[in-house]
């Protein structure tokens, strides 16, 4: 199989610059709660400074999951970009349905989305980045069974928003460590730099 160059996307210098790549140049100084990093994509738990939470933990809470070069869109992933995305997708979503129920969320289902339209019109577009949003089944804001509900970026509707604590972190680092484990996911596990 030929390798391909990823292609880079302009638009992502200057005064301009993209919030997600230059957090994600060194996204532990910057403070990211990291579930996973390798040279490509790094996979975190949404708080700031990175984001707010757009879903509360008692709700299901919110995870992310980044490229680390700028791409607007999955369409200009590598092939190998393209299965470390899926996988790290599947397994961090995997870690989710263990650990929160063991932490007392009663989390019915994991919304999958790729958003990007709060960047749509910046120069170089948006960052492409999924969000596995937790759906609990006694949420109280953004209550299960409905569509997710975004007001516009420093709306009060997110006041308040907790991210998970650091014991759901814990308990989502462990089930990530052992899904890793499993030989589908053995991209991850050499890829992982953490």
């Amino acid at each position: 199989m030929k390798m391909t160059k990823p292609k880079s996307v302009s638009g992502n210098k200057g005064k301009n610059a993209c919030h997600a790549c230059g957090l994600l140049k060194d996204p532990q100084s910057k403070g990211a709660r990291l579930l996973y990093l390798s040279k490509q994509f790094g996979a975190f738990i949404v708080d700031e400074p990175l984001f707010k939470p757009h879903i509360d933990r008692k709700d299901g809470g919110h995870l992310a999951i980044l490229p680390r070069r700028h791409t607007v869109d999955r369409n200009e992933f590598t092939s190998e970009e393209a299965e470390e995305f899926i996988l790290l997708s599947m397994a961090v979503g995997g870690a989710m349905h263990k650990a929160l129920p063991r932490r007392g969320i009663k989390l019915a289902i994991i919304n999958y989305q790729q958003n990007g339209n709060w960047g749509v019109d910046r120069p170089g577009g948006p960052h492409l980045h999924l969000h596995l949003y937790g759906r609990a089944r006694d949420a109280k804001k953004q209550k299960h069974g409905e569509a997710l509900y975004f007001p516009p970026k420093g709306d009060n509707f997110y006041k308040g928003f907790k991210p998970f604590n650091e014991n759901d972190e814990k308990m989502i680092q462990t089930e990530f460590n052992s899904i890793k484990r499993d030989k589908k996911y053995a991209l991850l596990k050499k890829r992982n730099m953490l």
